[in-house]
């Protein structure tokens, strides 16, 4: 999606372990264009994803690496809405209109239908598709978690 509007982007890994990882994603020009967070489910020795998570571990991007493989990509959507930024965002982000998005990344085939992990992106609001508003209470207390580590870092 952010490749449509600024051309080829590349990934800077914030912070990564087997928990969460954190990136931006910048365009040709280095500015950051998306901003995610993405927490990783538990996985065992049996993980189905496990070529998935470990190219994904040395630095390429999820949505790519699902789909060079034949895989389909499945957005649950927990929560979609605007953020206004805060002074640490805009030092990461040079914009004012930003939205936010919570969502459950399940990867599937015929065969299975697996959680990648529950990501959290904020991009300028314009980039905003196929995200429609849902309140889900159960996900909220997550949401406030991750606003909050996005604030503090």
């Amino acid at each position: 999606m952010v490749e449509k509007y600024y051309g080829p982007v590349t990934i800077e890994i914030v912070e990564q372990s087997a928990e969460r990882r954190v990136i931006n994603m910048r365009d040709r020009n280095g500015e950051c264009r998306t901003h995610a967070v993405t927490w990783f489910p538990p996985v065992n020795e049996h993980d189905p994803l496990s070529e998935i998570r470990e190219r994904v571990y040395c630095g390429e991007g999820v949505g790519r690496v699902v789909k060079s493989m034949g895989l389909t990509i499945e957005k649950e959507v927990i929560y979609s809405g605007d953020i206004e930024p805060t002074k640490k965002m805009q030092e990461i982000m040079d914009n004012t209109d930003l939205a936010i998005n919570l969502y459950n990344f399940w990867v599937v085939s015929p065969e299975m239908k697996e959680l990648y992990g529950t990501i959290l992106e904020i991009y300028p609001e314009r980039l905003r598709q196929n995200f429609c508003e849902m309140n889900n209470d159960d996900f909220m207390e997550q949401m406030m978690v991750a606003i909050e580590y996005l604030i503090s870092t």
